[in-house]
Parts: C-alpha cells; sequence; structure tokens
C-alpha cells in the first residue's frame, strides 16, 4: 500500500491537500505445466535417470513428485532425479504443483529396467477408435529363463474404460468399468510369450488423436518393469461415411438403398446424384417407365445410377432398386457415396 498526497498551488496560493492510499495487488494465475515429464529408461541397474517438469504461475508453485502413487520424500523440485536406479524404482511418476490460485497434477512418466530377453508390444485391432464403439488392444509380453510373476499395467486416456479381456489373462485384472489405470498380474507364470487382449469403451467427447502407455513386468530374480513399445501406442480417430449408421466400417444392402436413395433425389431442378434407365434391356419395363431416348443430358461430373425407377420420380426406392441396380462410380471432385471410411 502507498501514500500518496496531492496538493495544487499558483502564483495566488496553495490549495488544499489530498491524502490517496494506493494499494497494489499481484495477479494470481494457477500453475500450468508448459513441459510434461518424460518416461525413462534404463538397460541395466546402477545408472542415474531425471524427470523434469517446466511450470508456469503466480505467485511461483511449490511441487511435489510421487512414485506409484505415494509422496518422495524431499521431492519438492522441478527436477526429481534418481540414482543407483534398481528393478525397485521402476514404475510411474508424476508431479504436482501448487500455489494459492490452484493445482495442476503432470501426466504420468515411466521408468523400467529392461533386460535381454524380455520385450513387451502393444498393437491396434482396426485403425483407432469411433466414438460411442469399443476399441481392442493386442499386448505380447516375452521374457527369458524362469519367470516366478509377470505384471501388465496400462494408462487409459481420460474417460475410457474397461470393457473386456480375452487370451492368456492373468490371475488378476481389471474389472469391468475400470479406468485411468489398468493392471494385471500373473502368479501361475504361463509359458512366453504371453499374448492377450483387452477391450476399451470409448466415451462420447472424445476427439482428437490419443496415446495408450502400457507397462509390462518380469520377476525372475529380480523385479524387472519395461515399457511396451510402440511407446505411447498411438490411437488416431477414425471417422465413418454417414451412410454406415452401425459404424462397423461396412455399408450393408439395407444402408447402401439409402444411399442409393439419397443419390437419386432430385430437389426441383438438383439432384444429389442423377438417375437415367438403362440404355438396353435388363429387365422387364412397366407400362409407366420412360423410354431411354427421353434421357437428357447429365450434369457434369454427376455419375449415373442404372436401373429400374417403376415410377419416373427421380428416386429409387428399396423394392425396385434392390434386385439390379449399377453403379457409375465416376464422381469427378464428389466423394463416393460408398467409400465407408470417407470423412462426412
Amino acid at each position: 500500500t502507498y501514500s500518496v498526497t496531492l496538493s495544487a498551488s499558483n502564483v495566488a496560493g496553495t490549495g488544499a491537500t489530498v491524502m490517496l492510499s494506493i494499494t497494489v495487488v499481484a495477479v494470481q494465475l494457477a500453475p500450468t505445466i508448459t513441459t510434461q515429464p518424460q518416461s525413462q529408461t534404463a538397460s541395466a541397474p546402477g545408472g542415474t535417470v531425471s524427470f523434469t517438469v517446466a511450470v508456469g504461475g503466480t505467485p511461483a508453485p511449490t511441487f511435489q513428485w510421487y512414485f506409484n502413487g505415494a509422496p518422495i520424500a524431499g521431492a519438492t523440485g522441478t527436477t526429481l532425479t534418481l540414482t543407483n536406479v534398481q528393478a525397485s524404482a521402476a514404475g510411474n511418476y508424476w508431479v504436482v504443483a501448487t500455489n494459492s490460485a490452484g493445482s495442476v497434477k503432470s501426466s504420468l512418466a515411466a521408468f523400467s529396467l529392461t533386460q535381454p530377453g524380455n520385450s513387451a508390444t502393444q498393437v491396434l485391432v482396426g485403425p483407432g477408435y469411433t466414438v460411442g464403439q469399443t476399441l481392442t488392444v493386442t499386448n505380447t509380453l516375452n521374457y527369458t529363463g524362469t519367470a516366478s510373476a509377470l505384471s501388465w499395467a496400462v494408462l487409459l486416456p481420460p474417460g475410457w474404460s474397461f470393457a473386456s479381456a480375452a487370451g492368456s489373462l492373468g490371475d488378476t485384472g481389471p474389472s469391468t468399468g475400470a479406468t485411468e489405470v489398468l493392471e494385471w498380474a500373473w502368479t501361475t507364470v504361463p509359458p512366453s510369450p504371453v499374448t492377450f487382449t483387452y477391450t476399451l469403451n470409448i466415451p462420447a467427447g472424445t476427439s482428437g488423436p490419443q496415446e495408450i502407455v502400457a507397462l509390462g513386468g518380469v520377476r525372475n530374480g529380480a523385479s524387472l518393469q519395461f515399457l511396451a513399445q510402440p511407446d505411447p501406442l498411438p490411437v488416431p480417430q477414425v471417422t465413418t461415411h454417414s451412410a454406415d449408421t452401425d459404424r462397423n466400417f461396412r455399408i450393408a444392402l439395407l444402408e447402401l438403398t439409402r444411399v442409393i436413395e439419397l443419390y437419386n433425389t432430385r430437389n426441383g431442378t438438383n439432384r444429389t446424384g442423377a438417375y437415367a434407365l438403362a440404355t438396353t434391356a435388363t429387365h422387364a419395363r412397366s407400362s409407366n417407365e420412360t423410354s431411354p431416348s427421353a434421357v437428357g443430358t447429365l450434369p457434369p461430373g454427376m455419375g449415373t445410377v442404372v436401373g429400374k425407377d417403376s415410377f419416373p420420380d427421380g428416386s429409387a426406392s428399396a423394392r425396385p432398386t434392390t434386385p439390379s441396380f449399377s453403379l457409375d462410380t465416376k464422381t469427378s471432385a464428389r466423394p463416393s457415396p460408398l467409400t465407408s471410411r470417407a470423412a462426412m
């Protein structure tokens, strides 16, 4: 707080004096992370590993690092350094930054200690995820020697949940609906390689590319954990054609007839596609079909559907179209209505 005295004067004298108090209030900004800590891997015990975070905020935030959910004593800086690392240090690390305006938690960073012959892989089943559908991942864990226990942990994108699993499953596993972290454990160890799949529910509101991080574990004398490759596993978003109503990346006959119906619809002099009768007989004609000679010039770039319009109204209903139709796929710059994965 500052005190300011104001007075006015001229050749005639000095006027009244006014005392003012000015209080300067510092703007408070909650912490924001500008650089996330990155996962680390070591090929042998005894080395040094560091995790670093960069955070903005006013006033300057304080920090607390965590390992597998427990705070690390004395780890209160922007960098966490682990020396003489052993297998027991393998796991998940993160940091929480706090000031008077709020707090923020970093993303998880994993440390893994690898051993020759031990490996873990994760592969998507399909091209990616579709909002409101499920996604399946295939996982393989390889180990050498005799293992007394195995483990697998998965870090999920926000809001994603566990639906089911199949294959060489562990003695314990996640429950249906579990979120954030999924964990499996084998105390009765199957032979290497160990392969299993899990299926996830994708919630509404998910958008853009996502990532999955997995950590495999083997206990054969020492407990070792290592990141599944690729790390992270990229999960792109996949969109489907609007006609693919069940979002199975296939257009069934019922869905196809709807595409044709829309494709041939006339709106005044405009239509989404174009319709013309076959120039050669492909089926019996009904008495009210227009002669082929009546077919006019089609708009440039529009395809042609050849089939039977029992009522020449510019649209092909499902009943006459289903038995016999053919599609001219010349669409110029317009995307084909049958491309299931076209972005619509």
